[in-house]
């Protein structure tokens, strides 16, 4: 159990503010259609949270096996806080395109075009930034701008900073394209269409939050060695508590400070894509098949550069202390890469991470689809897809996952690849909309004409899931550890009602100490999506200028369970069942007047 607001309930605030201006071109030279265009914009976010001020405590159960009894007798199993912390940042945007649409023969149309955005990276306008050398840390090397920080560490104004960003401007990003549209037999119903196109993905505003929020400026930390228990957590560190504190050259650094590095010569996201597709018209039927498929490069994720080292589980002693077991969740951070280094320096870094640029992920996709168009008032569409997404883990969305939460084996980013989280193996969608004809008899035509219903039903295999063991078993400080897999169907009651025992308990297993699960990331298939929506609308039309709009509109129309995943910590007593569902019917009514 957790006692404390944690990162919510407390005091934020979040002002952004964005100036852009553009200008596009279009230009027809003979069979030729350019196009050229140029976008500048800048960028401003001021964040200030208070988000780990109140401090948060956890209790575990580790002394009495209950974590509400540990919380009654004071054994405190983990204490996290952190100061008030300020992202004040600004980045500035540039973009130019040109293209050209080229009419190269009755049948044939050629599309190919170049854009140019290059990287110009966040600045953090009050300095918070900062990198982090192990080469500087082996060889004693200290800041001359916090001198009190550890070795390794340089900032904005130390010798070998490289920019006040932290990270290089990378100006050569150039993205082509090109495709084509070909009429097969010159009539429009056959045709044949394929295209190839090169971005560049940046990463959000917000990501540098964890950086802001690691010592000296927001002092945020993590700490498991407490023998003052809850009544004085800050019993084993000298001269106490440390907050309140000036940031200033001689800044006090918290010890075991979560930090997150930015290697300076990262280099962006891009992605790779290319599709084909055909489509042939059959009297009123519209069947088309598509091939669509990406490569995605450079994708962001976060590796420990300090993970707790595994030292075995006999009696042995670190730095003069003496521990039994040698290796326990109790000492991860005297078990740490850089403590067992360097102690004095090792001391002040807890979970260290660096953003890693190498993961890669792939998507292929073939989509079958056919419309009907109106005929008696009817239109039908549908489409299938089966699609298989696999890649590293990644964040290329976020500010990052946090100190500690990246790939489960640092060593080794193979053993965190396995299906997208949003991988849906099998696809399916149906649409139909069907409208009441115009009556001649004035009371039925004033009754029932232009009533308009329409019906969605769509269907997905359900997304993968990640089984882990829920506990750190490695003992390595590093969150997600997996379970081991011990059966061949982890499948138990498939028919996913509610309580229904979803996984098998049984078919799983929790990894000895100091070893990591057998199991990848997102390799375990949840429950299947499914839901059926309809609206009924119709236009009473008064006069030329006046009408009235009426719509009604219910989602999940029967009103069925649709289950949730369930709970994939195998160390919980509720493991594999289903306990959460989506929504139940919702209706929502509008009535329109427009004159």
């Amino acid at each position: 159990m957790s006692v404390g607001n944690g990162a919510n309930g407390t005091n934020a605030t979040y002002r952004v503010t964005t100036y852009q201006l553009s200008d596009d071109i279009s230009v027809v030279r003979g069979n030729h259609q350019m196009a050229f265009g140029a976008i500048a914009a800048h960028h401003r976010a001021n964040q200030n949270s208070n988000s780990r001020s109140p401090g948060n405590f956890t209790f575990n159960g580790q002394e009495t096996g209950l974590g509400q009894a540990d919380f009654l007798l004071g054994k405190l199993s983990q204490f996290q806080i952190g100061g008030p912390s300020q992202l004040y940042i600004k980045q500035s945007y540039l973009g130019m395109y040109a293209q050209d649409t080229w009419k190269m023969r009755p049948k044939l149309t050629v599309n190919a075009g170049v854009r140019w955005e290059p990287y110009l990276p966040l600045v953090d306008t009050k300095g918070a930034n900062y990198n982090f050398s192990y080469d500087r840390f082996k060889q004693g090397i200290y800041s001359t701008v916090f001198k009190n920080a550890p070795a390794g560490f340089y900032y904005n104004g130390d010798p070998g900073f490289p920019t006040p960003a932290g990270v290089q401007k990378q100006w050569l990003h150039f993205g082509p394209h090109v495709g084509f549209a070909w009429d097969v037999s010159g009539d429009g119903r056959t045709s044949v269409r394929a295209s190839y196109a090169m971005a560049y993905d940046f990463v959000a505003l917000k990501w540098r939050t964890d950086t802001t929020s690691a010592p000296p400026w927001a002092n945020r930390l993590i700490l498991t060695d407490l023998p003052g228990g809850f009544e004085d957590p800050w019993a084993a560190i000298p001269g106490g508590n440390i907050f309140p504190y000036k940031v200033d050259a001689n800044v006090i650094f918290a010890p075991a400070g979560l930090f997150m590095s930015t290697p300076y010569d990262n280099h962006n996201p891009n992605v790779q894509s290319w599709n084909l597709s055909v489509q042939r018209q059959i009297g009123r039927w519209v069947v088309s098949t598509s091939y669509l498929g990406n490569q995605m490069t450079h994708l962001w994720a976060t590796k420990a550069l300090n993970p707790s080292i595994f030292l075995g589980l006999g009696t042995c002693s670190i730095n003069g202390v003496t521990y039994n077991p040698c290796s326990s969740t109790n000492n991860t951070e005297q078990r740490r890469r850089l403590t067992l280094e360097r102690p004095k320096d090792g001391y002040y870094i807890g979970g260290l991470d660096e953003f890693d640029d190498g993961g890669t992920r792939n998507y292929h996709g073939l989509r079958l689809s056919a419309e009907h168009q109106a005929s008696r008032g009817v239109t039908i569409n549908g489409n299938y897809t089966w699609s298989h997404c696999i890649g590293d883990f990644a964040d290329t969305a976020s500010e990052g996952p946090g100190a500690g939460a990246g790939y489960v084996d640092p060593s080794n980013r193979n053993f965190d690849r396995g299906n997208c989280s949003s991988d849906r193996r099998h696809l399916f969608n149906f649409t139909t909309v069907a409208q009441t004809p115009r009556f001649e008899n004035n009371t039925m035509r004033a009754i029932a004409t232009g009533w308009r219903l329409s019906g969605i039903y769509k269907y997905a295999t359900g997304s993968y899931q990640t089984v882990t063991a829920g506990t750190d078993r490695a003992l390595n400080g590093i969150s997600g550890q997996r379970a081991n897999q011990i059966l061949g169907d982890p499948y138990l009651d498939k028919s996913a009602g509610p309580m229904a025992q979803f996984l098998n308990p049984a078919a799983f297993a929790i990894p000895n100490l100091g070893t990591l699960g057998n199991l990848g990331r997102y390799n375990i298939r949840g429950v299947g999506e499914w839901t059926f929506d309809a609206a009924l609308s119709r236009i009473f039309q008064f006069r030329e200028n006046q009408r009235l709009e009426f719509r009604v509109e219910a989602y999940n129309v029967l009103n069925s369970f649709r289950p949730g995943n369930p709970n994939v910590a195998l160390n919980s007593s509720t493991f594999g069942i289903i306990r959460t569902a989506q929504d139940p019917r919702i209706m929502q009514f509008a009535l329109k007047y427009v004159f």
